[in-house]
């Protein structure tokens, strides 16, 4: 009998303090007080709190957008690339081999970006290239994301378009 009576008036106590905060002034909410309370919940059936899961959110980064340069190529004078990033994670890819006479080759599909090395990897569609975010543009890196062995790295630029 007693339980139902303490849960009561700690319930009233967290009510009037609340109250007397906003009152006073109390502390701000932040960006990161909102994504806690969003990302957890509490049940009445239980006192601790519930993961929900987390709804990705995308923000638009200063890296979403076009870049194209030409990347070496070993039979052909280089490779125009064209390459759109998009926010939702989806890409557009251009590419045609100079002097070859041969048709462009377009591919679309979807991109992972790893935001602890700052690498964009596109999906199968895309060969799962690798371009680094570094500088304002995109930089072709191997499979293993190390820079090209094939000469100086500004051959691998991508630098953006409007």
């Amino acid at each position: 009998m007693k339980l139902p009576h303490i849960l009561c008036i700690a319930a009233i106590t967290l009510l009037t303090a609340c109250k007397n905060e906003e009152k006073s002034g109390g502390s701000q909410t932040t960006d990161a007080d909102a994504t806690t309370f969003a990302d957890t919940t509490e049940t009445a059936n239980t006192t601790a709190p519930v993961k929900k899961p987390a709804i990705p959110i995308v923000k638009t980064a200063s890296w979403h957008g076009k870049y194209s340069g030409v990347l070496p190529c070993g039979d052909c004078k280089g490779i125009f690339t064209l390459i759109t990033v998009s926010g939702d994670n989806t890409y557009k890819l251009i590419s045609k081999r100079v002097g070859k006479g041969e048709k462009e080759a377009v591919y679309d599909g979807t991109y992972h970006f790893d935001s602890a090395k700052n690498m964009i990897t596109l999906d199968a569609e895309g060969d799962h290239l690798k371009f680094e975010v570094k500088d304002g543009m995109l930089i072709k890196r191997d499979k293993f994301g190390n820079p090209e062995q094939g000469g100086e790295e500004a051959r691998y630029y991508l630098r953006p378009i409007k």
